[in-house]
């Protein structure tokens, strides 16, 4: 798809992004808000997930790694507060010009209380095929189902309110992500998330992946579509920015399932997006069948088609967080060409001033003259 297919950009301000860029990327947005750059700090507090622990499986979703997301250098067995310092300390020798970090709550479920808090709501009609479960309007989860009323909440095997303190030890931590899941957010951890977020510059991170539930349930992931808008309506109640990710190129979604994600997204008002390709990491449930020949990758000018395009459907509001997959040269099967995130990058960037492209300039009106972009 070309810019002819999309108003003509001389109808908008080809530049109303930070940085010229032709989407709203989250550094810039950050650098704004805190008077400098951010650097986020990798941390894993001990957490599981619900497709791991025997709850819904025991293989993880099918395309992660055995530590779930969780980079090399993050040492689990230290409690978060030392790993905040470590993490905090490697940082500024590679970069010490960056004082102002992030505390990342990025591997497995950091909210996960174990399986008598999962959030079962919003079950598929069709199960085989529902492309277009985008009512914003669905079906609440429960709350805790030992103590509902409980202000102390939430009880269970980790305390949330102690690990996410640890996150804030250091005065230099100005904001906090937590990655999660649509069906572990019940109302006792939306009620200790609003409590982080009145104290600090706080966003969720869930997993939508694919607007399919058959692509869901295929790859392992034990949640469906419903759960993930009903998931969104529940943060976004509470007060709470909430980032999608999605993959590209996951066996069985086509072209314009990938693309209707924006849609959907659009619709739920996200705050931010995490865009993936899908990559084969030799440690994840995907290599064998991927060796087999049995897992077809996205090439890079597949990919970058499919990116270009998806930003062009996208809200301008909605910031984006990633563009690209990645994980560590070492572990990474397929596909090559992902290892140089950089190259990927540029060449977006290109192609999107070729095509006179720009984020959401396929969804808005020829009179709008600006884009309203904020955190």
């Amino acid at each position: 798809m070309t810019g002819s297919d999309y108003p003509h950009p001389s109808s908008f301000i080809l530049h109303p992004f930070s940085g010229g860029k032709r989407y709203a990327a989250l550094g810039p947005a950050l650098r704004a808000l805190f008077g400098g750059r951010t650097r986020r700090i990798p941390l894993d507090a001990g957490f599981t997930c619900p497709t791991r622990d025997g709850s819904l499986g025991t293989l993880g979703c099918l395309y992660c790694d055995e530590e779930g997301a969780r980079p090399g250098y993050v040492k689990p067995e230290l409690p978060v507060r030392e790993q905040l310092a470590q993490g905090i300390a490697r940082s500024l020798e590679g970069d010490p010009k960056t004082t102002r970090f992030i505390a990342y709550f990025q591997a497995y479920t950091s909210t996960y209380l174990g399986p008598e808090f999962l959030v079962k709501t919003g079950e598929p009609t069709d199960p085989t095929d529902p492309t277009d479960p985008t009512d914003p309007a669905g079906p609440t989860g429960p709350t805790c189902p030992t103590c509902p009323t409980c202000p102390t909440c939430p009880t269970g095997p980790m305390d949330l309110r102690a690990i996410y303190e640890e996150g804030l030890s250091d005065p230099r931590v100005v904001a906090m992500a937590i990655g999660t899941r649509p069906d572990c957010l019940p109302e006792p951890v939306l009620d200790v998330l609003s409590e982080f977020g009145r104290r600090t510059f706080l966003w969720v991170e869930i997993g939508l992946q694919s607007i399919r539930n058959a692509t869901l349930a295929a790859v392992g992931r034990g949640h469906t579509v419903e759960q993930f808008i009903a998931a969104s309506q529940r943060l976004k109640a509470s007060g709470i920015r909430f980032c999608a990710h999605v993959i590209f190129g996951l066996p069985g979604d086509s072209r314009d399932d990938m693309l209707a994600a924006a849609d959907l997204l659009n619709r739920l008002r996200a705050w931010g997006v995490k865009m993936h390709n899908l990559y084969i990491d030799k440690h994840s449930p995907l290599a064998e069948p991927y060796l087999r020949g049995e897992i077809p990758i996205l090439s890079r000018e597949e990919y970058l088609d499919l990116a270009v395009d998806f930003l062009a459907r996208l809200s301008p509001e909605i910031l984006i967080h990633r563009l690209v997959g990645e994980t560590h040269p070492n572990r990474l099967l397929a596909p090559a060409w992902s290892a140089d995130k950089t190259s990927f990058l540029n060449a977006l960037d290109r192609t999107m001033t070729e095509r006179g492209l720009f984020q959401g300039c396929a969804i808005q009106s020829p009179t709008e003259s600006k884009t309203r972009n904020s955190i």
